[in-house]
């Protein structure tokens, strides 16, 4: 075993500066494989020390080699299967169950004891647990002393006649220099092996005779040493009986201090007990021995002296706490409990009553209470402010949380109470309002069967500078029957085409602005005015708040009108039902708010469709302002805003819609020229009001998809009127109204639609270089074809300096075709070319000179053209045109002068 050790050291832990502890031959158990490995334990050398498990296998040629390691911090256990009999079974629980057989039982039992030496020394904490030993290991691992361990192991080892692990030490230096010192006296020849083993017997004889004369001298002392030893052996033993008799004493004191324990524990207990028996006493008496004072508060105190108000608030809260806090059903079930109990209930009972008939009958006074409106001397009607109505009966805001926690039934009934009356009020109000304003107006004109344009005009200066902003939701109703009433009487508006005449139409941009600028004030009214009264109720109520925040305000506030209308019914439904509770009670009080305000949506539309983009920019700037914070109102107008958007984004898509059906639908007049296109006109004076009416709206990505579709409508509408105009010449239609289209885009500076106006420019230019080649076609055509020919020749490889030998192109035929173009009948070609052109175009556009100017350019290049040939191929022949550049020039200048 010590060779073996020796072998493992120098060949496996030697080159990696560890020192083989302890190890043992092993089979892995149930394995078919029954070669030997090694279990081995290592140490590191140097500081700080690490021990490691090893497996160590020996190959077929002899070496050994580590197969497996294991840190010793990763063992968990140690298993010796001993609990029966002797076993060489032994377990190793690592991060799995390792199942080994050992060689034999005492290695074995050695390794597992150096293993538990190693574990107590180098992981203490990690206390893994070994189980299962035999008798001699238990010992071993039961003594706490390692120096002690350890000489019991030896001890253990000796006795069954096993070889420690431990067996084998290297000699130390000294011994080492001794050894050789004896050894170099001698021949190491194996023919002095002899008498090297005579003079080492020699040598042991006399070093035992030396031990024995040496033990036989000291026989004196340890005769001596056996006499004291057997004195402290006495000396012991009356010292033992001292502590036994002591022990007896001492066991009597025990037995009397458990009882002072036990009765210790016992007072500490009741006195725990008696200390929580008048705490709990002591609330129930604070809690159910209400004031005497309090008691005749509930009975008898009047609630409508608000002076009162404050004690019967106190009385009340006191006796919410009494009978709504938390007890033990066991309290309550004692006879002064309960007694006190009911009769704190019966009180609060008789209270309840009073404070609701209170509050009813405050609700129907100020229901049924009328003041009837007048108009003063400066014409300014004064509405009666609920402010003082809500003074009123926001002192009793307490009592009502009160009557809300103790009894939700009849705090119902208080709310419907509340709807059911004020909404009678609003009723009368709204209905004297409305009919105030009407005899205003019909004052003001002399048929007031007939609304026309000045009355029109009077009622949105009246709203504007009269009627003061929490009041304007009232005048909805009015404004809707103004504008149906001014529809039926206005009969030059076409609604069906779209097209409008500004000349003839009954409202001017002026007054359709005044419109969008009162609308604007509507709806900042309207969110104010519905707010004073939700803060009112939300506070008498004590409604929950409902909190919604819509999403990416920041970047597309209202997305589209469908998607915002979407997430606040969302909204709605993740707020756990108290934005539906709010919204609920609001539209109880405001009935009519939604349709009022759909109608004069719906009716501004049909006076003038334009007007649904002053709606639409206003309804989407008061969506933008209402909710970049959203409490409160948000709950009741944010469902009504959104349905708002959702109406006037569908009258301006309409009035879109309608503007390109009237496009397509254009009817072409046969009887005169075409000129600009009336629905060119249109959509450039749509693009001025609605850039003046969207400046600085968000909305601007609307409106440029509306321009989009537009401008394709508008596109197509020039293309078909041209193929089928019988006057005018369909490049004439083209150029003309694409040249009004870019330069409409191009003065209005509308960037969104910058592709589009080069498109129209290219459209523009086209179409005019066609229209002058078709209109000037050729001049000089029998000049021009000798001139093709001629070009034909040089594409054709014949030098320029031998066409003139060709003998249909010879200086002689030139010069006769020249002659059939004096500048006489030249000039007056041209002139009957303009009255031609000026026939074609309309006025109103002024591109005749334009026109000209080009048929001019292009007439010039055709004479440098031929003039450039001439010379190439006639060099030297002198032959030219019977007029100049100049002359050209001159007839142009003189042509367009004279007309």
């Amino acid at each position: 075993m010590a060779a073996l050790k020796h072998r493992l050291q120098n060949e496996v832990f030697t080159p990696g500066e560890e020192v083989l502890r302890a190890f043992v031959r092993v089979n892995k158990r149930g394995g078919k494989r029954k070669k030997t490995d090694f279990l081995c334990i290592a140490a590191t050398k140097m500081e700080p020390i690490q021990v490691s498990l090893y497996q160590v296998r020996k190959s077929e040629k002899g070496t050994f080699k580590k197969k497996t390691s294991w840190t010793i911090k990763q063992l968990k256990a140690v298993d010796g299967k001993d609990s029966g009999e002797e076993s060489k079974d032994f377990d190793l629980i690592l991060e799995k169950t390792f199942k080994w057989v050992a060689n034999n039982v005492y290695e074995k039992t050695a390794f597992i004891g150096q293993l538990w030496k190693i574990c107590n020394k180098f992981v203490p904490a990690q206390n893994v647990d070994f189980r299962n030993l035999n008798n001699s290991l238990k010992k071993l691992l039961l003594n706490a002393n390692a120096n002690e361990a350890d000489q019991q192991q030896d001890a253990i080892l000796q006795v069954e006649g096993v070889e420690t692990a431990e067996d084998y030490q290297e000699l130390t230096t000294a011994e080492e220099a001794d050894l050789q010192a004896m050894m170099s006296k001698f021949d190491y020849s194996i023919t002095n092996a002899e008498l090297f083993t005579e003079k080492l017997s020699e040598e042991l004889i006399a070093l035992d005779g030396a031990n024995i004369q040496t033990i036989m001298n000291a026989e004196q002392g340890v005769i001596d040493l056996v006499e004291y030893i057997n004195d402290s052996v006495k000396e012991l033993d009356g010292v033992e009986d001292k502590l036994s008799y002591y022990s007896e004493l001492l066991k009597t004191v025990e037995k009397h201090m458990h009882q002072m324990s036990s009765i210790n524990d016992h007072m500490i207990v009741e006195m725990k007990n008696y200390n929580k028996l008048i705490a709990e006493v002591e609330a129930i008496v604070e809690r159910f021995d209400l004031p005497e004072e309090y008691l005749t508060t509930l009975a008898e105190a009047s609630v409508d002296d608000e002076y009162a108000l404050p004690k019967c608030t106190e009385a009340a809260l006191a006796a919410q706490i009494a009978l709504k806090s938390d007890s033990k059903p066991e309290l309550i079930r004692l006879n002064a409990v309960s007694e006190q109990f009911q009769n704190i209930s019966m009180h609060c009972t008789k209270f309840k009553k009073r404070l609701k008939e209170r509050l009813i009958s405050m609700f129907e006074k100020q229901g049924s209470t009328f003041e009837f409106i007048s108009v003063g001397s400066s014409g300014e009607i004064v509405l009666p402010k609920h402010a003082i109505r809500h003074s009123k009966l926001l002192p009793y805001a307490q009592l009502v949380l009160w009557l809300k926690e103790m009894d939700s039934v009849m705090f119902e009934d208080l709310c419907n109470a509340y709807t059911r009356c004020i909404s009678k009020r609003y009723e009368k109000e709204l209905h004297d309002y409305f009919e105030k304003i009407k005899k205003v107006f019909q004052k003001s004109n002399s048929d007031s069967k007939v609304f026309g344009k000045q009355f029109i005009n009077d009622t949105l200066a009246f709203v504007v500078s009269v009627i003061p902003l929490i009041t304007l939701i009232l005048f909805l109703p009015l404004m809707i029957d103004v504008f149906n009433t001014a529809t039926k009487s206005l009969k030059n508006v076409d609604i069906r085409s779209g097209i409008h005449n500004s000349e003839t139409s009954g409202f001017d941009k002026e007054v359709i602005a005044k419109f969008g600028k009162v609308f604007g004030i509507l709806l900042e009214g309207l969110g104010s005015y519905v707010g004073h009264e939700q803060d009112f109720i939300t506070e008498f109520f004590h409604l929950p708040v409902a909190i919604i925040l819509l999403h990416d305000l920041s970047h597309d506030y209202v997305l589209t009108a469908f998607s915002l209308q979407q997430q606040i019914n969302e909204d709605t439904i993740d707020s756990s039902g108290s934005v539906a509770e709010s919204r609920r009670r609001l539209k109880e009080i405001f009935p009519s708010l939604d349709s009022d305000m759909a109608n004069l949506i719906k009716a501004g539309d049909k006076v003038d469709p334009s007007i649904s983009l002053h709606m639409f920019v206003r309804v989407s700037a008061q969506i933008k302002s209402h909710y970049g914070y959203a409490q409160g109102v948000a709950s009741f107008y944010s469902k009504l805003i959104a349905n708002w958007l959702v109406t006037v984004k569908r009258l301006f898509d309409g009035c879109v819609t309608s503007l390109t059906r009237s496009f397509d639908d254009y009817k072409i007049s046969k009887k005169s020229k075409c000129g600009i296109l009336p629905f060119v006109i249109k959509f450039e004076e749509f693009a001025e009001e609605a850039e003046t009416i969207f400046k600085g709206s968000d909305r601007r990505g609307d409106l440029d998809k509306a321009y989009s579709r537009l401008f394709i409508a508008i596109c197509a509408g020039i293309s078909r009127v041209a193929l089928e105009h019988p006057k005018t010449p369909k490049d004439v239609i083209n150029f003309e109204n694409f040249h009004r289209l870019f330069s409409s885009i191009a003065r209005l500076k509308i960037t969104s639609l910058e592709n589009e106006r080069k498109e129209a420019k290219e459209n523009y230019q086209f179409y005019l270089n066609a229209y002058i080649t078709s209109m000037l076609g050729r001049p000089m055509e029998n000049l021009n074809t000798f001139i093709d020919g001629l070009e034909n020749l040089l594409a054709s490889g014949v030098k320029a300096e031998e066409v003139g030998f060709q003998l249909a192109y010879n200086k002689q035929e030139l010069r006769k075709i020249i002659k059939e173009y004096p500048a006489k009948e030249v000039r007056k070609g041209l002139d009957s070319l303009y009255k031609k052109v000026e026939k074609h175009l309309c006025e109103e556009e002024n591109l005749l000179q334009v026109v000209w100017h080009s048929m001019q350019e292009h007439f010039l290049r055709q004479y440098n053209n031929i003039q450039d040939l001439v010379k190439r191929c006639y060099p030297g022949s002198n032959i030219t045109l019977e007029f100049s550049i100049d002359d050209v020039l001159i007839y142009f200048s003189n042509i367009a002068q004279s007309h």
